[in-house]
């Protein structure tokens, strides 16, 4: 009997892209805990052209073009280190009584990295190139938490022959 693609989430890793490779370069790190019930990785509905005649209400040819795939997930728990990795700016590590900090960058900036999905049960997705966008979703309230809104489109790599995602079967 099959078992299940994929069940819960163990852990979500990012690298950098080696551009030799078009794949992970460097270590594996994560950038938080994430929130429950956040990660989703989606595909929109392909987008259809359809080209018909006068003479038919049948299309006689369609164009099919493959939706956008995305990724969105909430950390709970950034440091600054983390902060600089999906906003990019400045990061300071601690030296003596002064905590580590980030600094915002002047401008947006769109990170691109390497994604490890790893389930609890099931099968490893990685998406070998994500364009990265962050937003602070803060509820100072009692009830509420200091999260970061990571969402992402999967992008053609910039390797050729590499491919932009892979799914493992569990072992």
């Amino acid at each position: 009997m099959a078992k299940v693609t994929a069940l819960g989430l163990s852990k979500i890793e990012v690298a950098d892209i080696d551009p030799d490779t078009g794949l992970a370069g460097g270590q594996y790190e994560t950038l938080g805990k994430t929130y429950e019930n956040t990660c989703k990785l989606t595909e929109d509905d392909p987008e259809e052209t359809e080209f018909y005649c006068e003479e038919e209400d049948d299309p006689q040819e369609t164009i099919s073009k493959r939706g956008k795939t995305k990724l969105a997930f909430s950390i709970m728990n950034a440091n600054a280190e983390a902060f600089s990795k999906i906003f990019g700016g400045t990061y300071t590590e601690k030296s003596g009584e002064t905590p580590a900090f980030w600094e915002s960058p002047d401008q947006l900036v769109e990170v691109e990295k390497y994604v490890k999905i790893t389930p609890r049960i099931g099968g490893v997705v990685e998406i070998r190139r994500l364009k990265m966008r962050a937003k602070v979703n803060a509820d100072y309230s009692k009830k509420g938490l200091f999260l970061v809104d990571v969402s992402g489109t999967v992008m053609t790599p910039l390797v050729s022959g590499v491919k932009r995602m892979k799914y493992s079967d569990p072992s």
